[in-house]
């Protein structure tokens, strides 16, 4: 009966990240944090660094929760951290963290406690192929993520990696990310005409959209390419950055495409977009799990992503899926010439995308947190 009773009892969960900044990881908790009272557990946000934090997020964590910001401007790499997370222990019965080098510090901390709570960890995509080649690196990874009571893994890759590198299933658990459908749904779609006309485009503009921040691992390179290929009417809008960096300025520049391509910058209502355009687009060639691809599908257009692990998973079958350039440019074209295939896709993609809710990933962690309190 007692055992029984406990699973109800309120848990104080902290929730540990590097900052509140622009990242997909930083996304996730300031979008999930509102399904966790409705399973008595009380979270609080807790960051290393306030200064890179956004307001758009600070803002919207503070409507539910109560945020805990360790340093404002200290070194992400400063051991005293340490010490705070140690203080920390006392707190809480549950701490999630999220990302490198927070990862790191916690795991420390704990070595050097004698009683510490319950420690989960998700692993968002930092292990990959080069650590096969860097022995201490995996070495170091092995250590820090053997520390945790669970590693949740995004993905099934994320998951056998994770058991490749730990060796214990009872160490590694798969939670899909989640993304919150009910919201997306009822959002609505930016005004396109008013668009097109603000960004004096023609009335037969085709509009794709690709939502990412500017890194070499979203192959905004080859989408560039592709747009040189594709018909004068077809336009590129970019969402998450501010600022394009100059290799990709350049590539603009060679292809003249200054009239094709647009950076919007970052937007909190990139949904609103989404909903807006032809065609969602994710060029990535590594992912940990993308929850554009799932909001992408979730706004009810048609999605084509890169043919990856963290993509692949999340989409129905092939036809939602792209190797190169010359195949992206023929599904583009394709999709765009076939109403029904067009229709197909939006409604496939937006039902496919509700196996994949932020409620059912806040039930798997909250579940998760009560199964480990249980036997600490």
């Amino acid at each position: 009966m007692l055992r029984n009773e406990k699973c109800y009892l309120m848990l104080k969960v902290g929730i540990i990240i590097n900052s509140l900044d622009r990242g997909g990881a930083e996304r996730l908790i300031v979008n999930s944090i509102k399904f966790f009272d409705i399973h008595n557990v009380q979270p609080s946000v807790i960051v290393l660094r306030s200064d890179d934090s956004i307001d758009e997020y600070t803002d919207a964590l503070r409507e539910h929760v109560e945020i805990i910001e360790l340093s404002q401007s200290r070194s992400y790499y400063n051991p005293i951290f340490i010490n705070d997370i140690l203080k920390l222990f006392k707190q809480f019965d549950v701490l999630h963290i999220h990302l490198f080098p927070a990862n790191l510090w916690v795991a420390i901390a704990k070595m050097l406690s004698r009683k510490s709570p319950v420690l989960i960890h998700t692993e968002h995509g930092i292990l990959n192929d080069d650590e096969k080649s860097n022995s201490f690196r995996r070495l170091l990874t092995r250590w820090v993520y053997a520390k945790f009571d669970t590693n949740i893994g995004i993905s099934e890759g994320l998951q056998n990696r994770l058991l490749t590198l730990l060796g214990d299933e009872d160490q590694v658990i798969y939670i899909p990310n989640g993304v919150d459908i009910d919201q997306l749904v009822r959002t609505p779609s930016h005004k396109r005409d008013q668009f097109i006309k603000m960004q004096g485009l023609p009335q037969d503009s085709k509009l794709l959209l690709m939502t990412a921040r500017f890194h070499e691992v979203k192959r905004h390179k080859l989408l560039f390419k592709a747009m040189n290929k594709l018909p004068q009417n077809y336009h590129l809008l970019l969402l998450g950055s501010d600022e394009m960096p100059q290799r990709l300025l350049d590539l603009v520049d060679n292809y003249q495409l200054e009239k094709r391509i647009h950076l919007l910058g970052f937007k909190q209502d990139a949904i609103s977009y989404m909903k807006m355009v032809d065609f969602n687009i994710l060029a990535s060639h590594s992912e940990g799990m993308s929850g554009v691809v799932l909001e992408s599908m979730a706004a009810g257009k048609p999605f084509l992503g890169s043919d990856i692990p963290g993509i692949r998973e999340l989409v129905p079958n092939s036809s939602f899926l792209f190797m190169t350039e010359e195949s992206l440019i023929e599904k583009i074209l394709k999709i765009s010439d076939e109403p029904s295939l067009e229709k197909s896709m939006r409604e496939e993609g937006l039902r496919f995308s509700k196996n994949f809710s932020l409620q059912k990933m806040v039930e798997s962690y909250c579940a998760l947190y009560r199964r480990k309190m249980e036997t600490k």
